[in-house]
């Protein structure tokens, strides 16, 4: 007695083969549509009473049946490269079967806008800093939840890796953007802070209030620029304070004049016993030459030497 082994069919890929299936079957109806073209055109090159108006009234409309099976099979194809079940491609890809899924509600708490320390930032107080950066996140959370909720998404919905991993990165980007801001400002402020000065005049009054410019979700959830009016010397943006304190004027002497030493405009030196102001910032120019460079202060007396 012969003993039959059971062998399993190979099971390839479902999709790939559906799709040749399709394929082949769209190839066999092109040809036999380009032989039904060649036919009523051979019969159309004869002579008009030669030629036989019936066959190609025939022709022409099974061509148009076959075209009809080909867009068929098109749509057959597509439907088989979208389905989540290579098998049925009349079944709903997994896009549209969630569309009547039933989502996961929003769980928002109300988080009120906080406000920055009004204070100076000392070892002692990092608590309090580190605290209000947490209020800060949880607002934030919380205003971009809302505008998702108010877009009509859902909490559960899938999204693609690339669009999390852009908006990841251009947070990083903004990161990186306002720390090195923040870095320079910082330098020029130590710049202003080591300058000495020979005035003696009362100090400007502090600036008070100040338009900024600060990006936030407006009410229909779409982020949008606004001007933030500020009210406590804290809160004004740190360009405009530095800004104003540059523009402040300043004196400050360098004793003699040397050629090698670099002059910033307004610093004050001596040279052939006159005192000179610096007007713009040089090197190597001599005070009294170079045009728009210096301007004489204190000219020399009569037995004043260099």
């Amino acid at each position: 007695m012969a003993v039959v082994r059971k062998t399993k069919p190979v099971v390839g890929d479902q999709r790939q083969s559906a799709l040749h299936k399709v394929d082949v079957e769209i190839e066999r109806l092109e040809k036999v549509i380009g032989e039904k073209v060649a036919a009523v055109d051979a019969d159309r090159k004869k002579h008009a009473l030669d030629q036989d108006g019936d066959l190609q009234k025939r022709l022409e409309a099974e061509i148009r049946v076959l075209r009809g099976r080909v867009d068929a099979l098109q749509q057959r194809r597509f439907a088989v490269e979208i389905a989540d079940n290579p098998a049925d491609p009349n079944g709903k890809p997994a896009a549209l079967a969630a569309a009547g899924k039933a989502h996961r509600p929003w769980k928002l708490e109300p988080v009120q806008e906080p406000e920055y320390p009004g204070i100076l930032r000392t070892p002692e107080n990092q608590k309090t800093f580190a605290d209000a950066f947490g209020r800060v996140v949880a607002w934030a959370v919380y205003r971009k939840h809302l505008g998702f909720k108010e877009a009509g998404c859902h909490p559960d919905q899938s999204v693609d890796l690339e669009l999390v991993s852009m908006i990841a990165a251009q947070t990083d980007a903004g990161y990186y953007w306002l720390s090195q801001r923040v870095e320079a400002l910082e330098t020029r402020v130590s710049e202003l802070e080591a300058r000495s000065t020979v005035t003696t005049g009362a100090k400007a009054p502090p600036i008070t209030r100040a338009v900024t410019r600060v990006t936030k979700f407006d009410g229909q959830g779409r982020i949008a620029e606004f001007e933030k009016v500020e009210g406590e010397a804290e809160q004004i943006d740190l360009l405009a304070r530095v800004e104003a304190l540059e523009a402040r004027p300043q004196l400050e002497y360098q004793g003699t004049w040397k050629p090698d030493r670099q002059y910033k405009q307004g610093a004050l030196t001596t040279h052939d016993g006159s005192m000179w102001h610096a007007e713009i910032g040089s090197k190597g120019v001599t005070p009294g030459h170079g045009e728009g460079c210096w301007r004489l202060c204190v000219k020399k007396g009569r037995d004043a030497r260099s």
